[in-house]
């Protein structure tokens, strides 16, 4: 369903922080500008 949907986004935006976390600085300006 719809809210389904949303969660798994919102699954997917917090791995994303993660990510950027992890990172370096460099990396996280490199994946801003895709």
């Amino acid at each position: 369903g719809f809210a389904r949907e949303i969660k798994d986004m919102g699954g997917e935006l917090m791995h994303f922080r993660e990510f950027l976390i992890i990172t370096p600085p460099e990396t996280a300006i490199n994946a801003d500008r895709l």
